[in-house]
């Protein structure tokens, strides 16, 4: 079988192919492959223990997003052909069999652009990145006040390594209903239930904690500790709208997968749905931070220039 990417490289390193967003659903639900993913570009490789049961090479050094030039919210991927040429000719026919024949109709995002193909160095930071740092700083300044880390777990950021981030904590590929609710019960427990009660609890220089239990006996829930515990140290109005309610709405869609069967559909607007919900749960983290930063014990915790400025965040 001739070496279909090798012909289409055309002896240079950047041509760019373009493929239907499922080619990479093979391997991010495949746990025999290491999957490294960023917010701009990726790659992936498989494990050794499966490498000779592949029968040749299953190794991309770099892909990333693409869009449609008539649609730009119709996701795509683009791989360099020169890289995809290296891969076992079974592997080159799986590829093969979702490029898309119009490749001038598409165009990969800035990053890929910016980063592999220009050589030059990408400030910009995924919004999921921005995330797992919030909430890193956040629990730097829950110390440096004398309370309990408001997070349980922390997170690895900027690493490529999906390893390092919760699953299902990465751009939606394929839209479909059941990756959208796997991405909505990552979140909530990567958000709300790593919220640790304590913390509402402990009383610190200027901090007041509140009750844990209601007047009947029962433990509260965590939003409600974190919307008391607010009202009780923050004279600010919005808390409820730009915090709560974010969270609460987050709960409210766990809720949906949990209790009622649902459909496994395809439907794009998933795409859409995920950058909005991502928005408005990094919103009300970022105004935690925000809230915290008020204290003046937290004067000296290091805010990374990204988050301080909030220009350089990115949604891919």
């Amino acid at each position: 079988m001739k070496n279909i990417f090798e012909n289409i490289a055309d002896g240079s390193l950047f041509n760019v192919v373009y493929f239907d967003i499922h080619v990479l659903e093979k391997y991010f639900n495949n746990p025999k492959y290491y999957i490294f993913y960023s917010g701009y570009r990726g790659s992936f490789s498989i494990k050794d223990e499966y490498y000779k049961e592949s029968k040749g090479s299953e190794y991309v050094k770099n892909f990333g997003l693409a869009y449609n030039e008539e649609n730009p919210k119709k996701r795509a991927i683009v791989a360099f052909a020169s890289e995809l040429s290296k891969l076992s000719n079974k592997a080159q026919a799986y590829w093969y069999s979702f490029m898309f024949d119009e490749s001038e109709n598409y165009y990969p995002n800035n990053g890929f652009i910016k980063n592999l193909i220009h050589g030059e160095w990408v400030e910009d930071i995924s919004i999921f990145d921005a995330m797992l740092m919030e909430i890193q700083v956040v629990n730097s300044m829950c110390t440096s006040i004398g309370i309990t880390e408001m997070f349980r777990k922390e997170f690895n950021h900027n690493s490529m390594n999906k390893d390092d981030m919760p699953m299902h904590y990465h751009i939606i590929l394929l839209p479909t209903r059941d990756n959208y609710y796997n991405f909505i019960n990552t979140l909530e427990k990567l958000v709300i239930n790593n919220i640790q009660p304590q913390t509402f609890i402990d009383s610190g220089p200027l901090i007041t904690g509140v009750d844990i239990k209601t007047t009947e006996g029962y433990n509260k829930g965590t939003l409600v500790l974190l919307s008391e515990w607010f009202a009780q140290n923050n004279n600010s109005r919005t808390v409820e709208e730009d915090i709560i309610a974010p969270l609460k709405k987050l709960r409210k869609l766990r809720q949906k997968p949990a209790h009622k069967l649902y459909s496994n559909d395809y439907n794009e607007q998933i795409w859409s749905d995920q950058k909005e919900l991502m928005h408005l749960i990094y919103s009300a983290l970022r105004g935690i931070r925000l809230m915290l930063a008020n204290h003046p014990l937290c004067k000296d915790v290091q805010i990374p220039k990204t988050l301080y400025e909030g220009t350089n965040i990115i949604q891919y």
